[in-house]
């Protein structure tokens, strides 16, 4: 009996006993299945910009230790995994891995306003020149207004002790201010513009602002070299490469950084606005690669600059959105951020929006005597076929600690689990990973 006589025969025994509605049921529950089994099995194709043309491709490691090259057959069928020995690794080169090209354009300089000067120098001196365990106490509307300063012993910022001097020193600013309200000082007056409104309200509008001369050392010893690799990726998208420094203001550059309204990596990317650059999935999230990141925000910044017209709004669009930085532009009529900062009285465009483009030229100056080192990009392979994350190490001949620090946006699930790593992923070599190719740039493919 074949399987459609089988099939029949069931069918009917079903329909006797059940009903026929019963038995046509069953038989599109199974035929539904089936679809889903069938739809299932797809292939992945990551989001980066590489050239179509196919490179040379090495194999890994045969049983003799010896790499062999054979040519990419593009109609041979790809099975879902592939061991050791039948993983093919193509040695490739994509935009988030190279420089700026010899013809590109160069980057539109970054805007440096008088309007902003003042806040500009006192972000200066916070990330400059200011210890962590040193706080002060500014006038959150006019920052460069420092009323007071308090120092807590190095180490201990948190502690009671600490907490309690602020509250202390707080409590005798506000008296003060309450006094100059109504008998303000020369210098008072000059230091608010002779402006009432805000002298009355100066008591009401005081914020601490934490010393972050420390982090601003520990960020930059956490990026190392990757520092100037990150200003070689902006410029090749034709962003000033000194506004990679966003990495350092949104996570004192920390490829784990999560904040508490879910934007992760060095470049802090949501949800949302992560998945039209980058792969993010429950197995893949590469938000959490600094080099991939790099290139998302480059390429985010550069679609909000040409949205914008302004570095400075593109920036503060960044960290606020573009949607309320193009409806506060409108609104006062302006594109000087420090004139839309001085008139706009937007609940949501609070401290950290007004003061993130001071923030961002504040670290660029901070940094601006780095000198750069010539670093060779990260060496970077496509993947021929889905493999396990133990079997791919074993290809590249490294171990497997080794290859997840090297590919941070590969989560647990491949990992620590059975997942494969997806067919055409582009997997980044650790650095005591093999040489797949002579030169990775000529033989590997080139990006767009």
């Amino acid at each position: 009996m074949n399987a459609h006589e089988t099939g029949t025969r069931i069918i009917k025994i079903v329909r006797d006993r059940f009903g026929a509605g019963f038995a046509w049921g069953v038989v599109t529950c199974v035929a539904l299945g089936g679809l889903a089994f069938a739809g299932y099995q797809f292939v992945y194709v990551p989001f980066i910009d590489v050239d179509e043309h196919t490179p040379p491709v090495v194999t890994a490691r045969a049983a003799d230790d010896t790499p062999a090259v054979e040519a990419a057959a593009p109609d041979a069928a790809v099975p879902d995994e592939a061991s050791p020995a039948e993983l093919v690794l193509s040695p490739v080169s994509p935009r988030w891995a190279m420089g700026p090209a010899e013809d590109a354009d160069k980057p539109v300089p970054f805007d440096m306003m008088r309007s902003l000067r003042q806040r500009v120098a006192f972000w200066q001196r916070v990330w400059g020149k200011t210890p962590e365990h040193v706080h002060l106490l500014v006038d959150e509307r006019r920052p460069w207004i420092v009323h007071t300063s308090v120092t807590c012993v190095p180490g201990q910022r948190r502690n009671k002790a600490c907490q309690h001097k602020i509250a202390k020193a707080l409590k005798g600013v506000k008296k003060r201010l309450h006094k100059l309200a109504k008998r303000p000082t020369r210098r008072h007056r000059r230091a608010y513009s002779n402006d009432k409104k805000l002298m009355r309200s100066a008591a009401s509008s005081i914020i601490r602002v934490t010393g972050r001369q420390d982090a601003l050392e520990r960020a930059l010893a956490r990026a190392g070299d990757e520092l100037f690799l990150t200003e070689r990726v902006f410029a090749s998208v034709g962003v000033p490469p000194e506004l990679s420094r966003v990495a350092i203001v949104e996570s004192l550059y920390r490829a784990d950084a999560t904040s508490r309204a879910g934007a992760i990596g060095a470049f802090q990317f949501m949800d949302v606005t992560a998945r039209e650059y980058l792969t993010v999935t429950e197995d893949i999230d590469e938000r959490r690669d600094p080099a991939r990141a790099a290139y998302a925000a480059a390429r985010y910044l550069k679609k909000l600059h040409e949205q914008l017209g302004k570095w400075s709004l593109a920036t503060t669009a960044y960290n606020t959105g573009p949607s309320r930085v193009k409806r506060l532009a409108k609104k006062h009529r302006t594109e000087d951020l420090g004139k839309i900062i001085e008139e706009a009285r937007d609940a949501r465009f609070g401290f950290d929006g007004q003061n993130y483009y001071a923030q961002l030229l504040a670290v660029v100056r901070a940094t601006a005597k780095l000198k750069p080192s010539q670093v060779a990009p990260p060496r970077t392979v496509r993947l021929s076929r889905a493999a396990r994350f133990e079997d791919l190490a074993k290809a590249l001949d490294v171990s497997k600690s080794a290859l997840a620090r090297a590919n941070p946006a590969l989560r647990p699930p491949i990992t620590k689990r059975k997942e494969l790593v997806p067919v055409s992923y582009i997997v980044n070599v650790p650095d005591d990973g093999p040489v797949l190719s002579e030169a990775d740039g000529e033989a590997g493919e080139k990006g767009t």
